[in-house]
């Protein structure tokens, strides 16, 4: 939540004004009908070229498709063949304005639609069939991609199309090389799940299931691990050490670079050259020694450029990219092994996962090629950008045992299987990884596991409940507070998959009410209206079953109040008006109020108001059972820790609360949350954890 900055005073439910439903008027003739919807496209077309939203814009053209659809019957009975071919015509303008006005991320299915009936209604337009290719192929919809380019590779024949028939001829050889790689891809990780005893070490398996691939990225396809027994709430289920990983910039001055243990809790040396530091162990470690000086080069300052030309590219990102390439060329000079891993990894003895240069390579799931010119100007300004970084510094051969664009296809990688590590406690980031088997692990938004770093930076994932044999295994890779529109619309973007699971069309859709009733509301409560600029209403408005209307924007503009940095200057603007507006729009138990009721938590705790905060997380933790279920504290497990944590350290510094009943308390319950949940005594960072609770 972020708080709008406005001259404008706060203004209350009941004052704003109530816009009114224009009525559709019925027409008699194809010509009236023509009139009108061009009438509504250029108001449309206005609203766009003034900037006043893109719910301008867009309510103005879908009031023109409803006239459309209101007259269809009329319109196809009563219209001869010129007017009906400027009929449709002004249908595909519409359409494609529509489709060229929608948010990209946040409304993918209806832009698919609206592509669809432009290109239904148009003449032959390749471009078009790019950009719905390039939409099918985000949402893995992989078949009717190939079937719109194959369609336009049929017409696209004039002379100045010779660059689209270009990308058509390449994204089809992509889609068969996607399709190959798969293919190739689904033997591998069955014959690696088969003959790798280490996953016979935990209680899940692989199996395929073809129809869960339809509908599916090509390199994801029908994979998904299974219980191979019934499975207790608290068991672990996987171990992964990464095969590339790097601490944040911020992170350099407290964790040792190779195991990622903190500074407090151990001895450390620190290197002369980049100034990073490895624990006790690790220095003496040969196979993490030998890992930081080939890494120490790039960490100098000024070796490692922090952005490319377009000022994208940060320098943890590259790190990571670079660790990776260093990664690879040990497993083609056959010197990487499980036997040859850090020492910190195998001091407990327990099983972990090791992956190769080929599982990366046949796992991990790869950016979908979208031709888009600033995605595809992007990547390539970061090959260039690292390529030349590694040969000024390592030399021109050091590349020269890498397979022909490795980099750019690593690259590929990077995004969609960049993990971060957190740190249990204040479930903030501290390293990112790549873990190939990680990617094994299926996407769910009301997932059956946790992650976390264990075992001095491996990633391990337990089960939050008991899970039955058979039962798929999955993962949440989103903030579990993120509502359903962000997680699909960051799905979309980074994992070209489109979320329809139950929790978000079903449960999660309800985070609205009506102000004036209470009724819960939903996409099926949504109206589009004619806007009326007049009264800054741009066309969207929710109805209850009591008829009571309320704008849209105002639901927007709530969910942007609160989360402002300045806490103890807002929090009196939270607690007089926002408060009780708040609680008036969304709905008690959604995940809104939640982030809403944390974000006052939080205010209340950073202005000094511990007893006031104390209750406000107390409200929090009935949110959360309220939004994940009675053992919520298994479902998100770092979030009560991060509460269990601040309720501590807001007493922390008082000598004289340090030992009162309240503190003790305290200590106690984020010490058998920590115990329940990661196994606090067996730990890698219990002793830091330790001296925090003793």
């Amino acid at each position: 939540m972020r708080l709008i900055k406005s001259n404008k005073s706060p203004v209350a439910a009941d004052e704003l004004p109530i816009p009114r439903e224009t009525a559709q008027p019925f027409y008699q003739t194809v010509e009236e009908v023509i009139e009108r919807m061009e009438y509504l496209h250029n108001m449309g077309t206005d609203a766009r070229e003034r900037q006043l939203g893109t719910w301008f814009t867009v309510s103005y053209y879908a009031m023109a498709m409803q006239c459309y659809d209101q007259h269809l019957d009329m319109c196809k009975n009563g219209a001869d063949t010129d007017l009906m071919s400027r009929l449709m015509n002004l249908v595909y303008v519409i359409s494609h304005d529509i489709s060229m006005a929608l948010p990209k991320d946040q409304y993918a299915h209806e832009l698919r639609i609206a592509l669809l009936m432009a290109l239904h209604n148009g003449p032959r337009n390749p471009g078009l069939d790019i950009d719905a290719a390039n939409l099918s192929l985000r949402m893995g919809k992989t078949e009717e991609a190939k079937e719109r380019l194959q369609t336009a590779q049929e017409y696209t024949f004039k002379p100045e199309e010779e660059y689209l028939r270009d990308v058509i001829s390449i994204m089809l050889d992509n889609i068969e090389q996607q399709t190959t790689r798969a293919n190739d891809n689904k033997v591998f990780i069955e014959a690696k799940i088969a003959k790798d005893e280490t996953f016979k070490k935990f209680p899940i398996k692989m199996v395929w299931d073809q129809q869960l691939g339809a509908g599916r990225p090509h390199n994801i396809g029908g994979r998904k691990m299974v219980a191979s027994k019934d499975i207790p709430r608290g068991t672990v289920l996987l171990r992964v050490a990464p095969f590339a990983s790097t601490i944040l910039d911020e992170c350099f001055k407290y964790l040792c670079m190779a195991c990622f243990q903190q500074k407090k809790s151990i001895d450390t040396y620190v290197c002369p050259k980049c100034k990073g530091i490895l624990c006790r162990m690790c220095h003496k470690d040969k196979v993490a020694q030998e890992e930081h000086n080939a890494m120490c080069t790039f960490l100098l300052p000024g070796s490692l450029p922090t952005e490319t030309e377009d000022k994208s590219i940060i320098n943890v990102e590259s790190r990571l990219a670079i660790h990776t390439v260093l990664r690879a060329i040990q497993n083609i000079e056959g010197k990487a092994s499980k036997q040859n891993t850090l020492a910190a990894w195998r001091k407990d003895g327990l099983p972990f996962i090791y992956d190769t240069l080929q599982d990366m390579d046949k796992i991990c799931l790869e950016a979908v090629d979208h031709y888009e010119e600033h995605d595809v100007l992007k990547l390539h300004n970061w090959q260039e950008v690292l390529t030349e970084c590694i040969k000024r510094l390592k030399g021109p051969s050091f590349l020269a045992s890498l397979p022909e664009q490795f980099i750019a296809k690593m690259l590929r990688k990077l995004g969609p299987n960049n993990i971060p590590l957190m740190f249990v406690t204040t479930n903030s980031a501290l390293a990112f990884g790549i873990f190939p088997s990680a990617s094994l692990i299926n996407n769910a938004c009301m997932p059956n596991t946790y992650s976390y770093m264990d075992n001095y930076g491996m990633l391990v994932y337990r089960s939050n409940r008991a899970i039955k044999a058979g039962e798929e295994i999955t993962q949440s890779i989103l903030n579990p507070l993120a509502t359903s529109s962000e997680r699909r619309g960051r799905l979309l973007t980074d994992y070209y998959q489109y979320c329809q699971c139950d929790y978000c069309t079903n449960v999660e859709n309800s985070q609205y009410q009506c102000p004036k009733c209470g009724q819960a509301l939903d996409e099926s409560n949504r109206r589009t209206w004619q806007p009326q600029p007049s009264i800054d209403f741009d066309g969207q408005v929710y109805v209850c079953n009591k008829g009571h209307v309320t704008m849209a924007t105002l639901y927007d503009i709530l969910v942007l109040v609160g989360g402002n940095e300045d806490y103890e200057n807002t929090l009196e603007l939270y607690q007089s008006h926002f408060e009780a507006t708040m609680r008036q729009y969304f709905q008690p138990n959604g995940l809104l109020m939640v982030n809403y009721e944390n974000d006052l938590a939080v205010a209340k705790a950073s202005s000094g108001q511990v007893s006031k905060a104390r209750e406000s997380f107390k409200r929090v933790i009935q949110c959360f059972e309220a939004v994940f279920g009675r053992d919520a504290k298994f479902t998100v497990p770092f979030l009560y820790s991060r509460i269990y944590l601040s309720q501590l350290t807001m007493v922390s510094f008082d000598d004289k609360k340090k030992n009162n009943k309240e503190v003790v308390a305290d200590k106690k319950r984020l010490r058998e949350h920590l115990e329940s949940t990661i196994n606090l005594s067996t730990h890698c960072s219990r002793e830091y954890l330790n001296y925090l609770l003793d």
